[in-house]
């Protein structure tokens, strides 16, 4: 006979003492109220704790590109300051010249890989081929053995950041070779004065094509008269290269189908006047902003992973308990 715990009478002998309360937390059977973990629980702290991890090295590796970033700054002003000694910088052929026989002078070798610090062999190698920081840091235009090896393409990326830096409309040249001359690629720089953008070829001891009015010629001068093309040949007997086929763009190092989808996009006549872009000239901001963008992915996926999923925000979730009544 059930009888409530107020007032009733013992139901043995074995029975005294004041009557027994409810077990706690539903009855557990005195072992106090406690969070019996889900069994994904374990596996949650787990990716919680290794998409931090993550977050930590990729933040680590964005301070890291920053500083990069900032070296390669201060390594182009110096360099900018040091070859302008002297030269009237209102004067911007001559302002463009002396920074490319600088460069010429100043990176005009190649080094064996093991020569360079990890970063600079990790960036010599990629996809962007040597930056402007590492050239003026060692000294150097490319990896020898290396697949991409020549000085022009590297040459011109580093005349390019330092007319950048001074304010100068500055694009990259790339003359392609025609099927069956014989030529080769070849990347100059063209920089701009007034209405005219002017060729300087910088891995050729800053070479430029004079007119006939004694200014330094532009594509279209070069291409149109043979007399003003064959003065590279006074300086070069042999140069492997023309201007039959200019662009600014190097599309083929892109593979076929994202070629096909910049035509799609851009149009013919776009597609054909497109320009490099500077960011591409530039690989440590590249791999600042990709490594910041992965630490704040990372960061995301770590505070969404690691918020307890059925309960309230700041609540613990319970599992349920199997002895509640």
């Amino acid at each position: 006979m059930a009888i409530s715990s107020r007032g009733r009478r013992p139901s043995s002998i074995f029975e005294t003492g004041p009557p027994s309360r409810p077990a706690p937390h539903g009855g557990d059977f005195g072992l106090g109220r406690r969070a019996i973990q889900p069994a994904g629980l374990n596996l949650r702290r787990g990716l919680t704790f290794l998409a931090w991890l993550v977050t930590a090295l990729s933040a680590a590796l964005t301070l890291f590109m920053f500083a990069k970033m900032r070296e390669r700054d201060t390594l182009v002003r110096n360099f900018v300051d040091s070859s302008l000694v002297g030269v009237a910088r209102a004067d911007t052929d001559a302002v463009v010249h002396a920074l490319a026989l600088a460069v010429f002078q100043q990176t005009n070798r190649g080094l064996p890989l093991s020569r360079l610090p990890l970063y600079d062999r990790l960036e010599a190698i990629s996809f962007f081929n040597v930056g402007t920081g590492s050239s003026l840091k060692q000294g150097y235009y490319g990896v020898v053995g290396h697949g991409v090896f020549g000085p022009c393409g590297t040459m011109s990326r580093v005349l390019l950041n330092a007319l950048w830096d001074l304010g100068m409309p500055a694009r990259k040249l790339q003359l392609l070779p025609v099927p069956g001359s014989g030529n080769l690629n070849h990347t100059m720089v063209e920089y701009r004065v007034g209405a005219r953008w002017q060729v300087i070829s910088p891995s050729d001891s800053a070479f430029v094509w004079r007119n006939h009015a004694g200014q330094v010629a532009t594509v279209e001068e070069i291409r149109g008269d043979p007399a003003v093309f064959d003065q590279i040949h006074a300086h070069r007997p042999w140069w492997p290269a023309d201007f039959r086929d200019t662009w600014h763009v190097r599309w083929e190092k892109l593979p076929a189908p994202a070629r096909g989808f910049f035509r799609l996009v851009l149009g013919e006549r776009g597609y054909r006047e497109a320009e490099t872009p500077r960011l591409y000239d530039r690989p440590r901001q590249i791999f600042f902003v990709a490594a910041l963008a992965i630490t704040l992915f990372c960061a995301l996926i770590a505070w969404r992973v690691g918020r307890p999923l059925g309960a309230p925000r700041g609540e613990t979730a319970y599992a349920a308990d199997p002895f509640r009544v």
